[in-house]
């Protein structure tokens, strides 16, 4: 079904790329998987549908997976305060008597902001980052101080740290080995954040992602060495241990925002799991996927043509417009979500409805800062033409 030939000249286009892999889905079902390039560009290695890598942003797709289990379990509330769930009370200064839910952090709504520093180090608790005179706390610029909770949408990676975390707080589990044990092993996925419980086999046998440094391509993470493949904790204070750990001291860890290895046969997978009557009962009820699949946030903040193009968000996924792409056969809103670090750049879709969708990972991309090719989607020329092939395989 998907054109290999197609692929491999999309490795050729202004915006160049080391590997393409691609899938789509028919019925909730992946109809075709394909993949083009080399995994490694040195020693040149090629790259395979089987092959997991750092999938960026898309790991955030399972996050909300994780925590809406707990949700119908009623051991999470999705509107309630999220405060009792951290053991430490999360409110914005500006506003200390409103509070910032589950809901609000699933749609990055919570007036929570990035900072210089996101991710988590063994050894720190992920208060520190809201708490006035630490490290972390970066003079305040962990908040919007215009805006209440629930009141403008500002995509946050640090909430989905502390989405880690209340769920490792609620069930006494680290925040991977809960994904693996209550997500993957379900659906007979092997991926894993950081990773984490991936087989040893996949890791050595993992992509490498790159950026584009003169005519050669740079190894930007999992250079091509098994024991550049890191499992665990990217960051650690001298002396800090896992063994030490104590599950809710701060689910940024093992990088839930952006840290999971996946494949791409993996994150269709995942993908289809939003067709809420088409998916396996044991990942999440109907109602709840539909509910992930509604216009939860609508939004006109700043941040580019790129991020104008996904202006209304699902929960814990984002909503792809009919237009400007004008996909062939697209008559509703797909969601998903994008992906983009660490040279990679890739995207998943589907409609809710008929199981019909496509994902695609690009392993390589420009220099950092690089400006988009300039498309009318604002997409690299690549992911825009990845886009209307797949979505003709899909939806034609």
């Amino acid at each position: 079904m998907i054109d290999r030939n197609a692929l491999f000249g999309l490795l050729l286009t202004p915006d160049p790329a080391p590997g393409i892999v691609a899938a789509v889905l028919r019925g909730g079902k992946i109809a075709d998987a394909a993949a083009v390039g080399a995994r490694v560009v040195e020693p040149p290695w090629p790259l395979a549908t089987s092959t997991k890598m750092r999938i960026a942003s898309l790991s955030k797709l399972p996050v909300a997976y994780g925590v809406l289990k707990l949700v119908e379990q009623r051991k999470l509330k999705l509107n309630g305060p999220a405060d009792g769930a951290l053991g430490f009370a999360l409110r914005n200064p500006a506003f200390p008597d409103q509070p910032i839910t589950l809901m609000h952090l699933l749609t990055h709504t919570s007036g929570m902001r990035d900072g210089e520093v996101y991710w988590g180090t063994l050894g720190e608790r992920i208060e520190e980052f809201f708490t006035p005179g630490t490290e972390r706390w970066e003079n305040g610029a962990r908040w919007d101080r215009a805006h209440a909770p629930g009141a403008y949408f500002d995509y946050c990676n640090l909430a989905y740290g502390v989405i880690a975390t209340m769920i490792e707080r609620v069930t006494g589990q680290r925040f991977d080995l809960y994904m693996h044990e209550q997500v993957f092993a379900p659906l007979d996925l092997t991926c894993g954040y950081n990773w984490s419980e991936v087989p040893n086999e996949d890791i050595v046998f993992g992509g490498a992602l790159y950026r584009r440094k003169g005519e050669a391509w740079a190894v930007q993470i999992d250079g091509p060495a098994p024991d550049n493949r890191k499992v665990g904790p990217g960051f650690a204070k001298p002396g800090a241990t896992l063994a030490a750990y104590k599950p809710g001291d701060h689910g940024s860890l093992y990088s839930p925002q952006g840290g999971l290895r996946a494949s791409i046969t993996e994150v269709a997978t995942l993908l289809a799991q939003l067709a809420p009557k088409l998916t396996r009962p044991d990942l999440l009820r109907g109602p709840t996927l539909a509910n992930m699949t509604r216009e939860a946030v609508r939004w006109e903040g700043a941040g580019g043509e790129y991020l104008k193009l996904f202006r209304a968000w699902g929960l814990g996924c984002q909503a792809l417009p009919v237009e400007p792409f004008k996909l062939p056969g697209q008559t509703r809103t797909l969601y998903g979500h994008t992906a983009e670090a660490f040279g990679l750049v890739g995207a998943g879709w589907i409609d809710p409805a008929s199981g019909n969708g496509f994902c695609y990972l690009v392993t390589g991309g420009p220099p950092e800062d690089t400006p988009r090719a300039k498309t009318d989607t604002g997409l690299y020329q690549v992911e825009d033409a990845l886009m209307r092939l797949l979505a003709g395989y899909a939806f034609g």
